[in-house]
């Protein structure tokens, strides 16, 4: 299991949209990027599965074929569910979109057709994590790259409250931390406990990561809680 995922269990997520996203997370059998690559458009080994896409009446059967693609990583199945009239911003019962699937799933290449095709980084699903938080989540670092660069929110909130920057600092990946202080995420917000990233990673027992952020914050005169 890849280690953000390990740590992800112990991310306190407090509430029911909390709640949900570690059901998400345990459910999902997302295999570890650097084991299963995706090669020539051609899906990984073992593609993740992503549960509960609950599809709408309103789903075709091109937007079936397009989750399903943007899951397993296969770019040249996605591209044909696109020509074939998918709609890249459908949504099921959960509200979670194709970008969102690629992107809880790790998958950059799907992820970047999907934003060139018009994919809205901005869509939260119904526990209210936007793909950006969904890529952190798994560790998905190119994803979030991607993400970032097309212009997803860093200080962007779920509905705890809490940014990506929460997300990353409280399962000690130091690599997405740096990435989304880069990329100007607000490491002053407080969710609705009243926690900064930097207070839920040491609360998390993560010292990396807390130490990390209250040093950006002295280097670049940032308010501090």
């Amino acid at each position: 299991m890849n280690p953000a995922t390990k740590s992800a269990f112990r991310y306190a997520f407090p509430g029911l949209a909390g709640l949900c996203a570690i059901a998400l997370l345990a459910a999902c059998g997302k295999p570890d990027p650097a084991q299963a690559p995706s090669v020539g458009g051609q899906p990984a080994a073992s593609p993740c599965v992503l549960p509960h896409m609950a599809p709408n009446a309103e789903f075709s059967e091109s937007d079936s074929r397009l989750f399903a693609a943007a899951a397993a990583g296969d770019v040249r199945a996605a591209a044909q569910a696109i020509e074939q009239g998918a709609n890249v911003n459908a949504s099921g019962a959960l509200k979670r979109t194709p970008l969102f699937a690629a992107a809880f799933c790790d998958r950059p290449e799907v992820v970047k057709l999907l934003l060139e095709k018009g994919g809205k980084h901005d869509l939260a699903d119904a526990n209210g994590m936007p793909p950006l938080h969904a890529a952190v989540v798994v560790g998905g670092i190119e994803t979030a790259k991607l993400l970032l660069a097309n212009g997803a929110n860093a200080s962007g909130k779920d509905a705890a409250g809490r940014t990506a920057l929460h997300v990353a600092a409280a399962t000690d990946q130091m690599p997405l931390v740096e990435l989304l202080l880069a990329g100007k995420a607000n490491p002053a917000v407080r969710d609705k406990h009243g926690m900064t990233a930097a207070a839920l990673a040491a609360d998390n027992g993560h010292s990396a990561p807390a130490s990390a952020i209250r040093q950006w914050q002295a280097q670049h005169k940032a308010p501090r809680p």
